[in-house]
């Protein structure tokens, strides 16, 4: 990412092991087979949004993003609506930390940070005051050099995949356990003892020990979503028992819902934001400013439905994992 008050909407082709995308209109990052679109938009502080010009580089699926401002939060726009029948898996990497994200087809996403109540994505110009406090104290913890430190905190790199086809009758439940929720993919045929088996299997609950409630009644292991009235969006209530039918566990409702058990890693902001003067074609600095609202919730379906194969991995302790084609590497 670079700061810069030039707009260029030069359109060209990155292309690797045959997976292509392009600049679409000078703001989007768009993968050609899928229509899946990545784009970075400021905020200001009013709450307006506007695109940032991209730009290609001189390196295949690396790409420029081009600020005309600097101490300003941004955002990662992701529009999957094109994409009807597939959903796609990225992998941002920032600060050489890894985060997974699920967009679900014909969705759209906005990143305004990457943990449930993180801090907020915000751009630094790398010559202003804050920007090379940031790059000292990252180099400082990290052993890196100051030049290594601004490379790596100016990149935010994403590895894409998607999903096979997903059925056109496929639904999202939300599971409330009331000490955390998440989000699991069923059909309308699919029993609530297959639902039960989902739930062990990604969360380690015993089917027997679970109870399923909706709408203030216990679901049946023999009834389907459909006979139960369970639809797209409908939230099913778990209640963990043990063998016996004592309640087990604590079942008070937490606020936080965290989908990485790892808290935000990045240096704070140093001190207060301070503006730095013009500088065209600086390389910039992704930093983490305020903290958001935004909440993220796991996303869990078994690949035989969703991927139509299952993958086992010797190290995924027999669990089924996900395994997606057309994998590639992009970066800003």
């Amino acid at each position: 990412m670079v700061s810069t008050t030039s707009r260029n909407n030069t359109s060209t082709h990155g292309v690797r092991n045959g997976f292509f995308a392009h600049v679409s209109s000078g703001r989007v990052v768009k993968m050609t087979r899928f229509g899946t679109t990545f784009g970075i938009k400021v905020m200001d502080k009013t709450g307006a949004c506007r695109s940032v010009p991209i730009i290609p580089s001189n390196k295949p699926n690396k790409y420029l993003a081009l600020f005309d401002t600097d101490d300003v939060d941004f955002l990662i726009h992701v529009d999957n609506r094109k994409s009807r029948s597939c959903h796609v898996t990225f992998n941002l990497d920032v600060h050489n930390k890894r985060y997974r994200f699920v967009g679900l087809k014909s969705t759209h996403m906005k990143l305004r940070s990457l943990e449930s109540q993180g801090r907020k994505l915000h751009f630094l110009r790398r010559s202003s005051e804050d920007g090379e406090t940031y790059i000292a104290t990252f180099a400082s913890m990290r052993d890196l050099t100051f030049k290594q430190a601004a490379r790596t905190l100016s990149q935010l790199k994403f590895e894409l995949g998607y999903s096979g086809p997903v059925r056109d009758d496929t639904m999202v439940v939300t599971i409330d356990s009331f000490k955390e929720k998440f989000d699991v993919e069923v059909t309308p045929t699919n029993t609530i003892n297959y639902l039960k088996t989902l739930i062990e299997e990604f969360h380690d609950i015993d089917a027997s020990e679970q109870r399923l409630v909706f709408k203030g009644k216990v679901l049946p292991d023999e009834a389907s979503m459909m006979d139960s009235g369970i639809c797209d969006g409908s939230v099913i209530h778990l209640v963990r028992m043990l063998q016996g039918g004592s309640k087990k566990g604590d079942d008070t409702p937490e606020d936080e819902i965290s989908s990485d058990p790892d808290s935000d890693s990045g240096v704070a902001l140093p001190g207060p934001m301070r503006s730095s003067s013009s500088s065209e074609g600086e390389r910039g600095v992704i930093v983490f400013g305020d903290q958001s609202h935004t909440i993220f919730r796991p996303f869990m379906c078994r690949q035989a439905d969703a991927l139509g194969r299952v993958v086992r991995d010797r190290t995924s302790n027999g669990k089924s994992v996900w395994v997606f084609g057309l994998k590639q590497d992009y970066s800003f």
